[in-house]
């Protein structure tokens, strides 16, 4: 039954406010998963992930602690200055990941960051710089499409 077609008040306003419910779902889903998307290319963008736009300077972190999750996982919590400003930063990474790609000692760890954003900052030597903002930016295109799809073929004349 299309909306007008004999069609009594009710069930007519019924019809209305299911497709107003529609079309607000789908703006508010284009917003959410299109800000992901803006968040993770902005992401990639500012750790050098694909141009060389920002400088990226290294330092030695004034505080580094390891903390083992659980048999897996473990948490690198660090802290650096750079012009009198403190800044922290912290990476989960896989156990044997860490153990293959870290130096053998803390003193050897260096932090990588933004010398325009320092807040952006990451241990390079774990190689995955990168990898929240890849992870985001599929996640956020999946669903983006995933709308797109039922925004293009849903059934937009019948309540």
């Amino acid at each position: 039954m299309r909306i007008g077609d004999e069609m009594s008040p009710i069930q007519m306003l019924r019809a209305i406010t299911s497709m107003r419910v529609f079309k607000l779902a789908v703006i508010l889903n284009y917003i959410f998963w299109g800000g992901m998307a803006t968040y993770a290319l902005g992401e990639l963008l500012l750790r050098n992930a694909w141009f060389q736009l920002f400088t990226i300077e290294r330092t030695i972190p004034n505080e580094i602690t390891i903390n083992q999750i659980d048999d897996k996982t473990i948490e690198i919590k660090y802290s650096f200055s750079t012009d009198g400003i403190a800044y922290e930063g912290e990476r989960r990474v896989y156990k044997p990941i860490a153990e293959e790609r870290l130096p053998t000692t803390r003193e050897e760890i260096e932090i990588s960051y933004n010398s325009l954003i320092p807040q952006v900052n990451f241990i390079d030597e774990l190689g995955m710089k990168s990898r929240t903002g890849y992870v985001g930016l599929t996640i956020s295109g999946i669903f983006l499409t995933f709308v797109l799809l039922i925004d293009i073929f849903a059934n937009k004349q019948n309540g």
